[in-house]
């Protein structure tokens, strides 16, 4: 897995380093809502990730959507399936990393500029794998805005 130093630009034009993936097929990056430092995932082969995407589809969250709607899905809820990152807060999937003068995490461009060699979190999951079938779909269903099972 492979995460790279970027230099971004957010859209209010501030210029900043800051780790992410370098967009290989299924790499991903998640952060916590304070904290900057990236936590890596490799999805394929990740079991709490193919147990989610299980669910969503057993669910029929999947129905009428596109593999890119279906995947964007999957990713916008995945955290549920984390433990929280080291602020308590929800690890999120594709976060970027904020602007360390304005805060946006929205850019208007990056690039690579070399490799990272900085500190990353594990990803577990815990309390997700400590949960019964039912629990987890439970969490999914919330999470989509499906009703209580």
């Amino acid at each position: 897995m492979s995460l790279a130093t970027f230099n971004f630009v957010c859209t209010r034009g501030h210029v900043f380093e800051a780790p992410d993936v370098t967009g290989d097929y299924g790499e991903f990056v998640l952060r916590g809502e304070e904290s900057p430092v990236p936590a890596r995932l490799q999805a394929v082969g990740n079991a709490p990730y193919t147990e989610v995407r299980k669910i969503l589809r057993d669910l029929g969250a999947f129905r009428g959507k596109t593999d890119h709607q279906q995947a964007n899905l999957l990713q916008a809820i995945f955290g549920i399936a984390c433990d929280p990152a080291p602020d308590g807060t929800r690890l999120t999937l594709g976060r970027r990393a904020p602007c360390p003068v304005c805060g946006t995490r929205k850019m208007a461009s990056w690039e690579v500029v070399g490799p990272y060699n900085g500190p990353s979190l594990p990803i577990t999951h815990e309390k997700w794998n400590a949960l019964s079938e039912t629990e987890k779909t439970a969490r999914v269903a919330e999470a989509v805005g499906l009703p209580k099972l």
